[in-house]
């Protein structure tokens, strides 16, 4: 409300009484000018009344002076003949003598003195004209009464008129007195009414200045209590118009405080959501209806707001009303929630979206199946399940680096995307595994199509940075609902297909069917069985000689596990380690290894030189970062007849792919302590240059592929001299695993090869078989000396 509104209202409140003081004031005024008016014309009243006397007094003389001219000519008859002429000066006269008796304000005696001289001059006149005038006598005495009665009638006359001059002049000095003095009092009134009101003014204006004041502490609090508040306030009526804002508010929407009286408040809401705001306001106004004006309020809704600039932003809103009067003032209550929703946004998309490809993660994976899952239902389709896993990627990111390996795996996801439709899904399970589904398929036969399309993406050559890559991809298939109606069942089956594919080779895609199930249903008894098998000792340790290629000579053994389960039989090491390793009984399984191996060799002292005997075990990945594995190791030895030095550690590449820093901190205490490293399968892998100057290996194992085809394949026998010749320069020994002919043995020999292992010298025996080994042993003829 407008500040003058206020002052205007507070000055009428304090000078209630002054406007009694100067209505009084203004009453005496008026009254002292009437008063002055009335002299006024009073005065022009009595002024012009002696005036009139005297003119009639004069005019009274000239009529007289007139008679007495026609009385005193000669020629009485022609006196007699202008009778009429003097009867009408005559009856002039006595309409003076009215006038005078009318106006005249004198002595009254003066009056009638000159009545009775008119009276007497008119008789005496009379009878002047009716003597003869022959008789001169008579005539000359009636002339000379005559004239003294006219003299007489014309010095009365001079009085009244003397008179008249005096009073007219008295008078209109009265007047002039009178009129000063009203003139004076109405000043001093009006001079002392301008004091009083100049006073009282004086105390009004104190009166409104303390008003104006206490308006304009009211208005400060106002403001401070609005702007105290954490959030943005707009202050509306219930049609919307906003009446002001708190500085929050002209912040959060770029707008000045005195802006916000020239908009409303669909202005501040995106046009999209004026019909959802216009809801919320009218249930808002529903709610208010059945309870107090003053208590009403809403909880908030979050909503977009629209700047001054243009710009929106998420707010959360709440409103409240309240009575001022006969107005309901509406409080709209904004809170900046952008950086809450970005967080939130930013916190759903960390927690369902891989940071790296972008893609759906395994768990929004899970909800998008089911979305999938209902619309296929609903319009009686399949939906297809692609489990997709990369061959060589491992690899790949090991020996370029892991940032060309993510680069890869955006490459590959850039392509399978390209690959699929907008209504399907790629998600990213983790590692190198993806997830596609196939929504709206009416046959099996699309869902085979779309994986070899897929495929034949991934396998094109890929180019990062300096290096051209190439990579497979092997995918399983399962149908919803043909293969099951879960997510957990579909990614089991699909998972079990995958493994089916890679089994048949690279870059393949399998769909589950029965068989598979079948396989499924193996591994899980396995794995059930596994459980108690430590427990009914249906684990052994093997051990498979390692000779000396230059003479024959046995250095050693490697330690095998075997599992004779009584309910699924012999079974090797290929079917169950990897079930062991992902249920986490490896740990179990390898310290049975651990202490078995080292106790029963360290038991062979009176048949082999132990102080240049090697047992070798096999880690995985799993026992290597096990926090427990050197104490493991430390107890065993302790407790036979072994030392560090006789102990080499064999480590598998994909143990070493990880690439941790804990598997290289491991492998470092061990050796350390006098264990000898050997790198299994040496060869195998695009990274295994790079473990050799990056672990402290002792030992290189050429992989048994390479040695099972030097007999057809002189490639194959380059590669084996190179690996040689190369191990050696960097003084590390090597040792062939799978030889199983005398001709193998004989390259091996002229390169140079230092220990061998294979069928062609002994299967792996038991403990007690080898034992009778150790007794029996003869030398190969093939070996040179």
């Amino acid at each position: 409300m407008p500040n003058s509104i206020f002052h205007v209202r507070a000055w009428f409140k304090a000078s209630k009484w002054d406007f009694a003081g100067l209505t009084l004031t203004l009453v005496l005024i008026l009254a002292l000018v009437g008063n002055v008016v009335r002299i006024q014309i009073q005065d022009d009243s009595l002024y012009h009344h002696p005036f009139v006397v005297s003119n009639t007094a004069k005019d009274m003389e000239v009529s007289v002076l007139r008679v007495n001219q026609l009385l005193l000519e000669d020629n009485s008859f022609k006196l007699k003949s202008d009778a009429l002429l003097l009867q009408q000066h005559i009856d002039t006269i006595h309409g003076h003598l009215n006038t005078l008796n009318a106006l005249y304000l004198g002595d009254k005696g003066d009056l009638r003195a000159a009545n009775a001289s008119v009276h007497q001059w008119v008789t005496l006149g009379e009878q002047l004209v009716n003597t003869d005038s022959t008789d001169h006598a008579n005539f000359h005495q009636m002339l000379l009464l005559y004239r003294a009665s006219l003299n007489t009638l014309m010095a009365d006359l001079g009085v009244v008129h003397s008179y008249a001059i005096d009073k007219a002049d008295h008078f209109h000095r009265s007047s002039q007195y009178a009129l000063v003095g009203s003139l004076m009092s109405i000043g001093i009134i009006a001079l002392m009414a301008f004091v009083y009101l100049l006073r009282r003014s004086k105390i009004a204006l104190e009166r409104i200045s303390r008003y104006a004041e206490r308006i304009e502490n009211s208005r400060n609090l106002y403001k401070h209590i609005l702007n105290s508040f954490p959030d943005s306030v707009i202050i509306s009526l219930k049609d919307g118009t906003i009446l002001d804002g708190n500085v929050q508010a002209s912040q959060l929407l770029g707008y000045s405080t005195g802006e916000f009286k020239n908009i409303f408040v669909n202005d501040l809401i995106p046009v999209d959501l004026h019909e959802q705001y216009g809801d919320y306001r009218d249930r808002f106004f529903n709610a208010i209806s059945e309870k107090s004006v003053q208590s009403a309020s809403t909880k908030h809704r979050s909503l977009r707001a629209v700047k001054k600039c243009g710009d929106e932003v998420d707010v959360a809103i709440s409103m409240s009303v309240t009575a001022v009067g006969d107005r309901e003032l509406i409080l709209l209550s904004l809170h900046d929630i952008s950086e809450q929703i970005a967080n939130q946004k930013k916190i759903f998309h960390q927690a369902n979206f891989d940071s790296l490809t972008n893609l759906p993660n395994r768990l929004l994976a899970e909800d998008r199946f089911y979305a999938m899952c209902k619309v296929a239902r609903r319009n009686n389709r399949k939906l297809a399940l692609l489990y997709i896993d990369l061959d060589d990627f491992k690899k790949v990111n090991d020996s370029l680096g892991h940032e060309v390996g993510d680069q890869l795996l955006t490459e590959v996801s850039t392509r399978m995307q390209a690959c699929i439709r907008e209504s399907d899904t790629l998600a990213r399970l983790g590692g190198d595994e993806f997830a596609i589904f196939l929504g709206d398929i009416h046959f099996v036969v699309e869902a085979e199509q779309k994986a070899k399309e897929v495929i034949q993406a991934i396998s094109r050559d890929i180019t990062l940075d300096r290096y051209e890559v190439q990579v497979g991809a092997c995918i399983g298939i399962t149908i919803f609902p043909d293969n099951g109606a879960s997510y957990s069942e579909l990614m089991r089956s699909a998972d079990a297909a995958m493994y089916h594919a890679k089994s048949l080779g690279r870059n393949r895609c399998c769909l589950f069917v029965d068989s598979i199930a079948v396989n499924i249903s193996q591994r899980f008894k396995i794995e059930t069985e596994m459980m108690s098998a430590l427990e009914q000792n249906e684990f052994s340790v093997e051990y498979q000689p390692l000779l000396r290629v230059s003479d024959g000579k046995l250095l050693g053994v490697e330690a095998l596990l075997r599992w004779d389960s009584k309910s699924l039989g012999c079974l090797r090491p290929d079917e169950f380690i990897t079930i062991a390793e992902n249920n986490g009984l490896i740990i179990e399984i390898g310290n049975f290894v651990i202490n078995s191996a080292i106790k029963y060799v360290g038991d062979l002292e009176k048949l082999v030189n132990l102080d240049e005997f090697k047992l070798s075990i096999n880690l995985s990945l799993k026992q290597l970062v096990d926090p427990n594995l050197y104490n493991t190791i430390c107890n065993a030895v302790t407790a036979s007849q072994l030392r560090f030095p006789n102990i080499v550690i064999e480590i598998n590449e994909n143990a070493l792919l990880d690439n941790s820093s804990t598997v290289l901190n491991v492998i470092r205490q061990l050796s350390r302590n006098g264990i000898e490293i050997s790198m299994d399968d040496f060869g195998t892998g695009y990274s295994s240059l790079s473990y050799l100057r990056k672990y402290p290996f002792d030992y290189i194992k050429l992989d048994g592929s390479f040695i099972q085809n030097m007999d057809s394949d002189a490639s194959n026998v380059k590669l084996v001299e190179a690996a040689i010749l190369m191990a050696h320069a960097l003084d590390i020994k090597v040792v062939a695993e799978g030889v199983e002919t005398n001709n193998q043995l004989d390259i091996l020999a002229g390169h140079g090869c230092d220990v061998a292992q294979g069928y062609y010298f002994s299967n792996p025996l038991t403990m007690q078989q080898f034992k009778a080994y150790c007794t029996t042993q003869k030398k190969v003829v093939a070996f040179r000396s």
